[in-house]
């Protein structure tokens, strides 16, 4: 073969995905705290920097993202 295979439109000699890093922080607390049961409050941030990021070439994977909730215990 004489030149670089395409394949769906990705060029690799020019596309390529650049290292990544993404924080993530996630805090819970128990919110109540019985001998029979428990509920806890999770609060998570992923992407918290809003760090531009792709897992596959032309594909941008989300930013922020924020995410809360409760668990129950029983």
């Amino acid at each position: 073969m004489d030149g670089p295979i395409m394949k769906m439109g990705f060029d690799p000699e020019t596309d390529h995905i650049p290292g990544f890093v993404t924080v993530d922080i996630t805090a819970s607390y128990n919110v109540i705290r019985k001998e029979n049961y428990t509920v806890k409050a999770t609060l998570s941030a992923y992407n918290l920097f809003d760090k531009s990021w792709e897992t596959f070439v032309h594909y941008p994977m989300i930013g922020r993202f924020l995410s809360a909730g409760f668990t129950l215990t029983l």
